[in-house]
């Protein structure tokens, strides 16, 4: 118990997860905003809603992540559409956990579509967070193997 509450002290003193909660919450709100007004306003179909408001949010999140969460230095563009090419990838196995877990709680456990989209979005911040991390913005020197 003691090294999880370290754990969570040290990463509370991080100002990136600090940036990316801050970004994370503006995205969902969008995601969340968008879905709402595909599916309750529009009446589209919560799947196709979910993917309109998926795109618009990767759209948004490609840029605040680079720019401001992760401080993304690229020199070309050939190295900007690889990062934002795995950017999209890794959304897009976000998208698919979004979408089997919106299935699941809607039609399976019949919890209401909108509380079900705060569930998963929840999830997909957190494993968001984990991919960015680790894949697409990581110091691409440690990344080759090299130390700093």
């Amino acid at each position: 118990m003691q090294t999880i509450r370290k754990l969570w002290n040290k990463l509370m003193k991080d100002p990136e997860i600090w940036r990316y909660l801050i970004v994370g919450a503006l995205v969902t709100a969008l995601n969340y905003g968008v879905f709402g007004l595909c599916f309750l306003s529009l009446g589209l179909d919560k799947l196709a809603s979910n993917a309109i408001a998926w795109v618009v949010a990767v759209i948004v999140a490609y840029v605040a992540n680079k720019a401001y969460v992760f401080r993304s230095k690229t020199h070309s563009l050939k190295e900007t559409m690889g990062e934002m090419a795995s950017f999209v990838a890794m959304r897009l196995i976000s998208l698919g956990l979004e979408s089997v877990l919106l299935l699941l709680l809607v039609d399976v456990l019949h919890i209401h579509e909108m509380i079900s989209k705060i569930i998963t979005n929840v999830v997909v911040v957190v494993s968001n967070y984990a991919f960015s991390k680790l894949f697409i913005f990581a110091d691409k020197t440690h990344r080759k193997g090299k130390s700093i």
